[in-house]
C-alpha cells in the first residue's frame, strides 16, 4: 500500500511469532543494517449518528446505504481518474485527482466544486505525480514521489511547508506510508524496477521501513517487509522487467499509521501487529480470535491458468483473511477479504485498545475511503474503470 494507497494474508499465534515473519524476510541490504524491533498500535472507535466517536463499550452493528447521499465524477465535465486521497473537512469534501494533479473541493451538500489547489509542476503546492492524500488534525498531507517531496497544506488548501523526503539504506525510492500526530513519518523504501529476469517470474517487492521526522529527516529504522506478489515479465535489455498482478489472492504486506502507531500486515496472518514510533510491539488486532482459513477450490485455481509453468510460483491453498487497514471515525476498520468477483463487503471495527467493537457490512462492492459521523466516502469504478466518490449513510450508526 503506497501513501494511504486507495487500492491483505494472516496467521496466528502469539505476536512474537506473527512478527517473526517479517523479521525472516530475505532482503538484500546494502549501506545500512536494520534494527528489527516491532511494536503494536492500538485501534480507534467509531463515530455515532452525530460527528465523534461513540462510547467504547458500544457494539456496534451498521450496514452502508446502498442509496448515496452524493455522487461527483459521474459526469463528463467533472470526470475523476485515479483518485489518490478523500477527506472529509468541516462542509467540504477534498478529493485527490492523478490526472490533474489537484485538489478538488466539493460542498458536501450540494456536490458544487468549490474550487481547485495544485497542479502540474515544481513549485510549492504543485506536482509531478499528486500520489495520495491524506487529512491529519487540521492539516492535509500529499505526498509526490515522484519529486520525493512531502507537501503540509491546511484543510483550505494553503501550503504551509515542502519536505523532501531522501532515500536510505540504498533503497532509492521512497513512499510516505503516513503522518503521526506530531508530523514524523512513516516512510517505506523499495527498489521499484525488477532486474535479472530471463524469464516470466512471480515476484515479491522488498521494502524497507524508517521513521523520519517532521522536517524529513531520517530518525531510525523500522525493519523491512514483503509487498504484494506481482507476474514479473522480461522486456528490453539488461534483464529489466515489467509487473504484472496476478489476480486475486496474491501474498502481500503493507504498513500504514493509525495515529501514533503504525501496523504491518500481512494477509496470511490474521493478526495484525501494532506499533508505537520506535518500533515496540504494543498489541496485536484480532490476537486469539483467528478463523480458519478458507480453503481455495479447483475452480478457484483455474483463475490462474496464465501462470502455469511460471517460475518461483505456488498455487494458493487458502483464502487471504482481509484486504485493507484504516482508521476511521475514531476506529480501526479491517476490511474482510473476499473473492472480488462476489458481492458484499465486511469490516470489523477495533478501538484505539486493540478490543473489537463491531462490524459494517455492504450489499455492494465498495472502498471506503473516509468516514464523519454516520456517513462515509466511498470510491467505486465500473466495469470500464470510471471512477466516481460517493457519500452514503452508516445505517444503524451509534
Amino acid at each position: 500500500m503506497g501513501f494511504w494507497g486507495l487500492e491483505g494474508r494472516f496467521g496466528r499465534g502469539s505476536p512474537s511469532a506473527a512478527i517473526s515473519n517479517f523479521l525472516r524476510v530475505p532482503v538484500p541490504v546494502t549501506a545500512v543494517a536494520l534494527i528489527l524491533s516491532p511494536v503494536l498500535c492500538a485501534a480507534d472507535d467509531l463515530g455515532g449518528a452525530q460527528r465523534g466517536p461513540p462510547p467504547e463499550t458500544a457494539q456496534i452493528v451498521a450496514r452502508i446505504d446502498s442509496e448515496p447521499l452524493l455522487t461527483i465524477g459521474n459526469t463528463p465535465e467533472d470526470a475523476l481518474f485515479r483518485v489518490t486521497g478523500v477527506a472529509l473537512a468541516g462542509d467540504a469534501l477534498i478529493v485527490a485527482e492523478w490526472s490533474s494533479k489537484t485538489l478538488r473541493y466539493y460542498d458536501r451538500a450540494t456536490g458544487e466544486l468549490l474550487r481547485t489547489t495544485g497542479g502540474e509542476g515544481e513549485g510549492p503546492g504543485e506536482y509531478q505525480v499528486l500520489g495520495s492524500s491524506q487529512a491529519v488534525g487540521n492539516r492535509l498531507y500529499t505526498f509526490d514521489f515522484v519529486n520525493r517531496r512531502l507537501t503540509v497544506l491546511d484543510l483550505a488548501g494553503v501550503v504551509e511547508k515542502t519536505v523532501t523526503i531522501q532515500p536510505w539504506g540504498g533503497y532509492p525510492y521512497p513512499d510516505v506510508q503516513g503522518v503521526f500526530t506530531d508530523g514524523s513519518m512513516l516512510v517505506a523504501s523499495s527498489l521499484q524496477t525488477p532486474v535479472g529476469v530471463e524469464a516470466a517470474t512471480v515476484r515479491r517487492i522488498p521494502w524497507i521501513l524508517a521513521r523520519y521526522d517532521s522536517t524529513g529527516h531520517f530518525v531510525d529504522s523500522l525493519g523491512h517487509y514483503l509487498g504484494g506478489e506481482g507476474l514479473v515479465v522480461p522486456y528490453g535489455r539488461g534483464g529489466a522487467g515489467t509487473t504484472r498482478w496476478p489476480g486475486p489472492f496474491r501474498l502481500e504486506a503493507s504498513s500504514g499509521v493509525l495515529g501514533d502507531e503504525y501496523y504491518i500486515r500481512d494477509n496470511m496472518e490474521f493478526a495484525i501487529p501494532v506499533f508505537d514510533r520506535r518500533g515496540e510491539l504494543v498489541r496485536e488486532l484480532g490476537s486469539g480470535a483467528s478463523p480458519e482459513p478458507r480453503a481455495v477450490t479447483r475452480k478457484d485455481r483455474d483463475l490462474f491458468r496464465e501462470l502455469d509453468g511460471v517460475e518461483d510460483w505456488e498455487r494458493p491453498e487458502s483464502y487471504p483473511y482481509h484486504s485493507t487497514v484504516r482508521e476511521l471515525n475514531g476506529l480501526i476498520w479491517v476490511q474482510q477479504y473476499h473473492y472480488w468477483g462476489s458481492p458484499g463487503e465486511r469490516w470489523t471495527l477495533y478501538s484505539k485498545q486493540g478490543e473489537r467493537v463491531g462490524e459494517v457490512t455492504s450489499s455492494e462492492n465498495l472502498l471506503v475511503v473516509a468516514a464523519d459521523g454516520d456517513v462515509v466516502a466511498i470510491l467505486r469504478r465500473n466495469e470500464l474503470d470510471v471512477e466516481t466518490v460517493e457519500l452514503r449513510r452508516l445505517v444503524g450508526w451509534r
